[in-house]
């Protein structure tokens, strides 16, 4: 039982190593802004690395990106979309 807490903990403290896409996508210039452009690119990094991985856990933790980049980009949402009318009326 501890040893599966241990690991548990293992995983989950590896979750902010991978990146929050939201945040790479509201952070960077250069990226046509939108409302879920967060999680669109949590889902296409899923999709890439479900076919093409290298290690196992690495699916593990783009997979839980996606509903972290759901919840973040639903609070960024006003946000996001007063940022690309601005941008592109």
């Amino acid at each position: 039982m501890r040893t599966r807490i241990l690991i548990l903990l293992l995983l989950l403290s590896s979750l902010p190593l991978s990146g929050c896409s939201t945040i790479k996508m509201h952070s960077d210039d250069s990226i046509t802004p939108g409302p879920y452009v967060g999680t669109k690119l949590a889902v296409t990094n899923t999709k890439r690395h479900w076919e093409h991985y290298d290690y196992y856990g690495q699916v593990f933790v783009y997979a839980m990106d996606v509903p972290l980049c759901l919840i973040a980009d639903t609070i960024v949402l006003p946000y996001a979309i007063y940022n690309s009318y601005r941008t592109y009326p």
